[in-house]
């Protein structure tokens, strides 16, 4: 309950914060320039969770259970293992995407190159940071650093400064998020239960740790492919200022499923801890409440961004206005998603990773061809349809798959 208080209020602030700071960082560059932004954030994204091999989102698996059994050996192991491996593929792939900015022709592209160089290690070192303190139900020190003091200093920053290339804008981004992922980590270190040692951790389990993460990464890769497909595919097939307005309009959408991803970071943990226990009814039980919470929380949340459209869209500037359709759109997605619940981290917790990665593919490619489809005949709408038809599928076929399962348990 107290974690769940703790979820309640820090997780809408921080995200309330980086709203405001997307919303000053929008109002301070050109939309073409926030284009770009965003365009780099999502590749960013994909890049970093593909690299990181899984190994964040199957802490939430992998420790909990450790816990459960009161391995310390292997929560030790597992932290080691994790960590070298995202801090040496964190700074390969910095300098594989430095050096290939030097090599391209193209001045664009060059910046392209050099400004994934400086995300892709951030994204990797907050998704480590992030999900490992998540296993251990540490929730204020998966959410502060990244969710509230990167936003935060962000904010104090823009407000110091006047105009601002967007060079310098990764460049203070990127300072500030990994300066707020390393005290994460520091935090998560001063935390760690008694007799647990990172340094003499056992890491003789790591193929299975793999093995059991590669289907979380795919599942955790497309269901962020299907989330930023669409501006990175709005980014390949039209201009950079049809980027800008779409971010900003998908940002302000996702107001809608704001509840959902509060309850989510909470449940997750819950629902494997359950299930492990073989407490199935409770575990239904639990989620039956997440869905009824954030489907009454969802409608609400849409309602007000319908009655507030034009004062929220002005918080970005004057050169958003006319997004208003294109947020109707997405945010339709959005609601559906919300009142269905955490159905694919459900799946993810009682063992039907496999399926949930499968069913991902599928919905992932089907998206990739709506926007093929749609984003050369209509645009950023295009972009919002195919984003919003996608998401429907998804989420109605693991609610369905869900609910089979739970029925299934509770009969063995």
């Amino acid at each position: 309950m107290r974690n769940l208080i703790k979820t309640s209020f820090l997780l809408p602030f921080g995200l309330g914060l980086m709203f405001v700071l997307y919303a000053l960082l929008a109002r301070k560059l050109s939309p073409a320039d926030y284009g770009v932004l965003s365009l780099v954030f999502s590749v960013a994204s994909l890049v970093g969770v593909l690299l990181c091999a899984g190994l964040p989102i199957a802490a939430t698996k992998f420790i909990p259970e450790y816990i459960a059994g009161n391995n310390t050996r292997y929560i030790g192991g597992y932290l080691r293992w994790g960590t070298q491996w995202v801090v040496v593929v964190s700074c390969l792939v910095a300098l594989f995407f430095y050096v290939l900015g030097q090599l391209v022709v193209f001045e664009g592209e060059k910046d392209f190159f050099l400004y994934l160089s400086m995300t892709i290690p951030s994204i990797m070192l907050w998704q480590w940071q992030r999900y490992s303190s998540l296993g251990f139900d540490f929730v204020s020190t998966a959410i502060v650093p990244r969710d509230i003091l990167f936003p935060l200093f962000g904010i104090v920053s823009i407000f110091l400064v006047g105009n601002i290339a967007l060079l310098d804008v990764f460049i203070f981004l990127n300072t500030i998020y990994i300066s707020s992922v390393l005290l994460g980590f520091y935090m998560l270190h001063r935390q760690l239960p008694e007799g647990v040692s990172v340094v003499k951790g056992d890491t003789t389990p790591y193929l299975k740790w793999h093995k059991t993460a590669f289907p979380m990464v795919l599942t955790t890769l497309v269901q962020l492919g299907l989330s930023n497909w669409d501006i990175i595919l709005l980014g390949a097939l039209t201009t950079m200022e049809d980027t800008g307005l779409y971010a900003v309009a998908s940002r302000a959408a996702m107001l809608v499923s704001l509840i959902l991803r509060v309850l989510e970071t909470t449940v997750i943990q819950k629902i494997s801890k359950l299930f492990a226990e073989k407490k199935h009814q409770k575990m239904q039980g639990l989620y039956n409440k997440t869905m009824m919470l954030s489907s009454v929380v969802g409608v609400g949340s849409f309602i007000i961004l319908l009655l507030f459209m034009g004062e929220i869209l002005s918080l970005f500037g004057n050169h958003y206005q006319n997004a208003s359709n294109v947020v109707v759109i997405i945010a339709l997605g959005h609601l559906v998603s919300s009142c269905i619940g955490p159905s694919m981290s459900s799946l993810n917790m009682i063992g039907h990773e496999k399926y949930v990665a499968k069913l991902m593919v599928v919905w992932s490619v089907v998206a990739v061809v709506l926007h093929c489809v749609l984003i050369p005949l209509y645009g950023v709408f295009g972009a919002a349809i195919a984003f919003s038809i996608s998401l429907l599928g998804l989420k109605l076929q693991q609610y369905f798959k869900l609910r089979a399962v739970f029925k299934g348990l509770l009969k063995a």
